[in-house]
């Protein structure tokens, strides 16, 4: 699993803090809360962004998994999308300028790693997610299963990156022309 590891700095005003501190929170706790808390089938939430361009203007530091620590000096923009892929459909291989917070709730994403050598995909099925870190880490996400996969992606982005979600990044020459 990979870890999410935000620092907040003491003197940024506490309303910011909270704010960014339930944004992330929120989304890191999604999957954890899963069995507990009362379901919104997602079938009734609309597709698309639910947030676009909330600007937080609290700096961060960043660090996911084994990856750099990025520092946002400026804050962030943060997005959360409700995506449908149909079967066989995919992301293409890609990249974010910030992490990625991802929850599957409904079908299964096959995530495949940009460098990695062998090309195996890992599943992830409703009720389960992952994080991608972002800043240039090259993956692509897929549907490989027989139903369409429905889940929420939660953005932090520097302040700069605009709407610009992902940015399309050569495919791993690792992997079958099937892959994409």
């Amino acid at each position: 699993m990979r870890q999410l590891k935000i620092a907040v700095p003491l003197e940024a005003n506490m309303k910011k803090t909270l704010v960014v501190t339930a944004v992330v929170g929120l989304a890191l706790l999604g999957t954890a809360a899963w069995a507990t808390l009362p379901q919104v089938d997602p079938a009734t939430v609309p597709l698309g962004n639910l947030v676009a361009n909330n600007s937080v203007s609290t700096p961060l530091k960043i660090k996911v998994d084994g990856g750099a620590e990025h520092v946002l000096r400026n804050g962030t923009e943060v997005f959360i999308r409700h995506l449908e892929f149909p079967v066989g459909t995919s992301t293409g291989w890609h990249t974010h300028l910030g992490p990625v917070l991802v929850t599957i709730v409904r079908g299964s994403l096959t995530l495949y790693d940009g460098h990695d050598k062998t090309c195996t995909g890992v599943t992830y099925t409703a009720g389960h997610g992952f994080i991608d870190q972002g800043f240039g880490h090259v993956h692509l996400a897929r549907n490989e299963g027989t139903e369409p996969a429905n889940f929420y992606a939660t953005y932090i982005l520097p302040p700069d990156a605009g709407d610009t979600l992902a940015i399309p990044a050569s495919p791993n020459p690792n992997c079958p022309a099937s892959v994409h």
